[in-house]
């Protein structure tokens, strides 16, 4: 999806508010943005009472039966989407490639996926790169897909989700516009303007129950609202207010941008326990079931996510794996860009800057007690925190001796330890914009210090933005996710 925006003629009135700011959903009148200090530093949400995926099933094999819909209503007629999923054997593929219409607006509530493997496909893009033109409208009543069956796989294509809502009364959400207890595999997916509150949320836009796998997809414009009807009881938690992810989560091409994680009617006045992840929280427990999680971003933006506790941009634990991103313009009250101390966390030509915390506007590390810290050719950088206890851009309190090098890391807490000295100076880092490829970007200047001091022990034959932007350039690499190339040689003598 083209650089984190969309340009959908027929979606462009109800998805343009992504471009300057998160939406306003209705019954949310009551949330707050108001940033806190987090009551304690390291502290992690409550599981679910029932796991979703405790015990997988075999998934039924695919029969490889295409369905067309027919038509854009929600009356259970033939041809509908609601009736043609109804009736769908597991391994469909629901196809909605030949509709004209812009959306199909649901006026029943939620679609019910009972099947153990379903593949719902839109039209293919009118435009190569700038988003889907088919929604899935939830039209503020009630979530818009939930698959339920804890196995197989709910595969969407080239689809808008938009518009979900759900608000519980003191209980638990989960998901404002999807709910899937099946592995969720995304490609060309919008999820826009989807809201949850209740007394737990787990994610604002998406719940994904088993495995996450995304690409060239945008969450955007998202929120989770922890709240309760009886002030001063405890149990408030929000976890992710774009997304949670409860088991592998694997985000290639994509950007998270503009989500909130925050509370709401009497959430304030009610013991909170946990706010976190306001763009994403992924894999909040270091292991399921004995066996550790793995996640990865790839060539990927968090930007411009908020969350009223910890950690504006990701919440992460488990096995986190960092390349070729950009986080940028995230808030927190604690931990802006990244909290990770449970996390075994690799960063890897990555670049973090421009975040905002009370404390620790970029990433707080790894405890060495639980976890530990890889960085290579990675920039954090320009984050700013209003606490000086801890440092503004790369922060632990326990000593961590990290491995990996040729990063550039403004401001760092002595108790982390690299063997060799990294580079402190200013990046000069340009603003978030749109640079060529799929996600924006921080370009560097032609004076940057991260120039062709990096490394590429990761092998990466490209910069964040794919496809003809090498990542080194006559055998030199520059630090973050960005290449400048553009002429500038190992040298450093620019060419003609």
């Amino acid at each position: 999806m083209k650089r984190g925006f969309f340009v959908l003629t027929p979606l462009s009135a109800c998805l343009a508010l992504a471009l300057s700011g998160a939406a306003s959903a209705k019954d949310d009148s009551d949330i707050s943005y108001t940033l806190t200090v987090p009551q304690t530093r390291h502290a992690v949400p409550q599981p679910r009472t029932t796991a979703p995926h405790a015990q997988r099933p075999v998934a039924a094999a695919p029969s490889g039966v295409v369905v067309p819909v027919t038509n854009c209503l929600d009356d259970n007629s033939a041809g509908s989407l609601r009736s043609v999923i109804a009736a769908a054997a597991s391994g469909t593929t629901v196809d909605m490639s030949a509709l004209t219409c812009s959306a199909i607006t649901l006026t029943q509530g939620e679609l019910a996926i009972p099947q153990a493997a379903l593949t719902l496909k839109g039209p293919p893009q009118v435009v190569p790169g700038a988003g889907p033109s088919l929604a899935i409208d939830g039209n503020y009543n009630g979530r818009v897909l939930h698959a339920t069956t804890y196995t197989g796989t709910l595969t969407i294509n080239d689809l808008a989700i938009i518009n979900g809502s759900l608000h519980v009364t003191d209980g638990d959400a989960s998901g404002g516009c999807i709910f899937s207890s099946n592995d969720l595999f995304m490609d060309d997916v919008v999820v826009y303007n989807c809201s949850a509150s209740g007394r737990r949320v787990f994610g604002g836009g998406i719940d994904a129950g088993n495995t996450l796998t995304m690409s060239n997809s945008l969450v955007t414009g998202n929120r989770a609202a922890g709240r309760t009807t009886a002030a001063g009881t405890g149990g408030i938690q929000v976890v992710g207010g774009g997304m949670y992810v409860y088991s592998d989560a694997t985000i290639t091409n994509s950007t998270i941008s503009k989500n909130i994680a925050t509370v709401g009617t009497n959430g304030s006045g009610a013991a909170v326990g946990f706010v976190g992840g306001g763009g994403i929280i992924l894999v909040p427990f270091p292991t399921f079931g004995g066996n550790p999680q793995h996640s990865t971003i790839t060539g990927s933006t968090i930007s411009g996510n908020t969350s009223y506790k910890q950690s504006g941009g990701i919440d992460a634990s488990g096995y986190v794996t960092l390349t070729n991103s950009t986080m940028s313009g995230n808030r927190a009250g604690f931990a802006g860009a990244m909290s990770s101390y449970y996390a075994q966390l690799t960063l890897q030509n990555s670049t973090i800057a421009f975040n905002t915390a009370y404390a620790v506007g970029g990433v707080y590390a790894p405890s060495s007690n639980y976890g530990q810290l890889t960085m290579n050719s990675t920039i954090i950088a320009s984050n700013t925190a209003s606490y000086a206890g801890l440092a503004a851009d790369l922060s632990e309190r326990t000593t961590i001796a990290a491995s990996g090098d040729n990063n550039l890391i403004m401001t760092m807490d002595p108790a982390i330890t690299f063997g060799n000295p990294q580079l402190s100076a200013d990046p000069k880092l340009l603003p978030l914009a749109d640079n060529g490829g799929p996600t924006q970007t921080h370009a560097l200047p032609a004076d940057s210090p991260a120039i062709t001091t990096g490394n590429n022990v990761a092998g990466l034959t490209t910069d964040q933005r794919g496809p003809g932007f090498p990542r080194s350039i006559g055998g030199a690499t520059d630090i973050g996710a960005f290449e400048r190339g553009d002429g500038i040689f190992a040298d450093g003598f620019e060419g003609p």
